[in-house]
């Protein structure tokens, strides 16, 4: 098993965006989605709990697994197949193309687009037409979460295609292990 250089592994900022990006996404689910307000005497927040809560609450339990699923599980198990890879490449072990796919994979299935279906269930769900939506502090945190990701799964991949550049070409884990 060949080690990379240790100029060539990388640094800390990986598991730092990682981790802001996993407190952006549990934190999303704790404040706001979105604020209806209707005149002078109506104003609900909605918070992502809320919206999985009146899912389950009205029996919509595949919509409700779907988006629990899809936008807290899976993005939380993205951020820790990165900390993994990363905790690999720290270690000097080199990752191979093929070792990231399933990066890829669970990258397309995870987060923006399942947040704005949460948004258009709340707003469906609130029966409140005539008020006015306004998106709320979680949109924002989802956002920074998702350009968190996808920044650090950058620079991960950066930093395997170096170390697979350092010299001969890179193992697959599960040849590396044995």
């Amino acid at each position: 098993m060949k080690r990379v250089d240790s100029k060539l592994r990388p640094g800390f900022l990986i598991p730092i965006m990682i981790l802001e990006s996993a407190g952006c996404l549990v934190g999303a689910w704790a404040v706001p989605v979105m604020e209806a307000k209707l005149l002078f005497f109506f104003n609900e927040q909605v918070r992502l709990v809320d919206v999985l809560r009146m899912l389950v609450n009205d029996g919509d339990y595949m919509v409700a697994g779907i988006l629990l699923l899809f936008a807290l599980v899976v993005p939380l198990c993205k951020l820790a197949l990165m900390l993994a890879y990363w905790a690999w490449l720290r270690l000097g072990l080199r990752l191979s193309a093929a070792a990231l796919k399933p990066l890829d994979a669970i990258g397309r299935w995870a987060m923006l687009d399942i947040f704005v279906a949460a948004i258009v269930v709340a707003g469906m769900k609130l029966d409140k037409y005539p008020a006015r939506m306004t998106t709320g502090t979680a949109v924002t945190l989802l956002v920074a979460a998702f350009l968190l990701s996808m920044a650090a799964s950058w620079l991960l991949k950066r930093a395997c295609r170096r170390g697979a550049e350092g010299g001969t070409p890179a193992a697959p884990i599960a040849a590396a292990a044995t």
